[in-house]
C-alpha cells in the first residue's frame, strides 16, 4: 500500500506541477495578449491623434480660407459701395454747381439789365463790375463744389464767357 500512496502522491504531484504549469503558461499567453492588444491599441491611438491632428489642421485651413473669401468680398463690397457713393456726392455736387452758375447768371442778367435800363447805354464800367461779380459768383460756386468739379466747371466758365 505503500507503494500505492507514493503513485497516488506522485500522480498528485505530477498534476500539480502540470496544474502549475498550464497556469503560468495561461497566465504568459494572457500577459501577451494584454502587451499585444496594449501596444495595438497605441498603435491605433497614435495613429487616429495623427489622423485627428491631420483633420484639424485642414479644418483650420479650410476656415481660414472662408474668412479670407468673406472678409475679401466684404472688402470688395465696401469698395463698390463707396465709389457709388463718391460718384454719387459728384453727381449732386456737379448738379448744385450748374444750378448755383445759371442762379449766378440769371441774376447778373437780371442786374445787368436793371443797370442799362436805369442809367442808359453808356455805363460800361457797371457793365464790367456786374459781369466781374458774375464771375467770382460762379468761381465761388466751383470752389464749394471741390477741386474735381471745378476744374470742369471753370472750363465752362471760360467757354460761356469768352
Amino acid at each position: 500500500m505503500r507503494t500505492d500512496q507514493r503513485i497516488q502522491d506522485l500522480r498528485q504531484d505530477i498534476y500539480k506541477y502540470v496544474e502549475d504549469w498550464f497556469q503560468v503558461a495561461v497566465q504568459r499567453a494572457e500577459d501577451n495578449a494584454r502587451a499585444f492588444v496594449r501596444g495595438e491599441l497605441k498603435d491605433r491611438r497614435g495613429a487616429h491623434q495623427d489622423s485627428i491632428a491631420r483633420s484639424e489642421a485642414r479644418v483650420v485651413e479650410l476656415v481660414r480660407g472662408i474668412l479670407d473669401q468673406y472678409y475679401s468680398a466684404t472688402r470688395n463690397r465696401q469698395e463698390q459701395e463707396s465709389e457709388a457713393l463718391a460718384d454719387h456726392v459728384e453727381e449732386r455736387l456737379r448738379q448744385v454747381v450748374v444750378v448755383a452758375k445759371t442762379a449766378a447768371e440769371a441774376n447778373a442778367r437780371e442786374m445787368v439789365a436793371l443797370q442799362v435800363s436805369a442809367t442808359g447805354p453808356t455805363c460800361s464800367n457797371t457793365v464790367t463790375a456786374t459781369a466781374s461779380a458774375c464771375t467770382a459768383t460762379a468761381e465761388a460756386a466751383n470752389k464749394a463744389a471741390g477741386p474735381k468739379t471745378s476744374t470742369s466747371v471753370g472750363a465752362e466758365d471760360a467757354s460761356s464767357s469768352g
